[in-house]
């Protein structure tokens, strides 16, 4: 099975034991739907990289606390070829029919894993950063009552 060394890398990525099992199918979905083979891994067969692409992008989008460089020890590469594969899609690969279906199919994967099919938001988005979003909410909080005191302040001023 060709995903089989890719997915073995993902244990290697910081984040929850859920989203190492989705991004794992994602990859073995992927590797099937495209028809990537054992021989295919580590070329730069068009099929190969633009199914990485579509992996890497669909990943970033559905795991924002998954990192770049995190992502190019998964698919063996340098951070700097994970920046360009997303370049590359937004410029080219998403063009592309049977590509362009993949990133829906394997968007369509990753929100119904997250999220279920009620929309109902699973575990899989509870990150080590939940301290930074009460914090966020906290201080976005205060500057919401401040621009409502503000706001007050203006509409006596102009008699409204």
């Amino acid at each position: 099975m060709p995903w089989t060394a890719i997915t073995n890398r993902v244990n290697g990525v910081r984040v929850t034991d859920l989203n190492k099992r989705i991004i794992k199918k994602m990859i073995k979905v992927a590797y099937q739907q495209t028809g990537i083979e054992v021989k295919d891994l580590g070329t730069r067969k068009r099929r190969f990289v633009d199914t990485n692409t579509v992996l890497v992008v669909t990943i970033l989008e559905g795991f924002r606390d998954v990192k770049l460089a995190a992502l190019g020890k998964v698919f063996d590469k340098h951070h700097a070829t994970i920046m360009h594969y997303k370049e590359s899609y937004y410029n080219a690969v998403c063009l592309d029919k049977e590509f362009s279906r993949l990133y829906k199919d394997l968007s369509a994967l990753c929100f119904s894993e997250v999220y279920g099919y009620d929309g109902v938001v699973s575990k899989a988005l509870i990150s080590n950063d939940t301290d930074d979003l009460v914090d966020d909410i906290r201080r976005l909080s205060k500057e919401n009552v401040e621009l409502r005191d503000i706001i007050s302040r203006v509409s006596n001023i102009c008699d409204v």
